[in-house]
């Protein structure tokens, strides 16, 4: 399993498991701008991404579902 890649404490970019075992996938550069996504089903319980617009990012997301 690849550990994220963590910069000056300031990106965080791979696949990895949470302290639960759930497996996870990052890419951020923690300045707010990131959204998380939870999943229900699939390899992946989350996954977290940087995003131009939270926001809107996530209200196409919900209005997709």
């Amino acid at each position: 399993m690849v550990e994220p890649e963590v910069t000056h404490g300031t990106i965080a970019a791979g696949t990895c498991r949470d302290g639960k075992g759930r497996k996870e996938f990052w890419d951020t550069r923690f300045d707010g701008k990131a959204i998380r996504i939870d999943l229900a089903c699939g390899p992946f319980t989350r996954i977290v991404v940087d995003v131009a617009d939270p926001h809107s990012a996530i209200g196409a997301l919900i209005e997709a579902r």
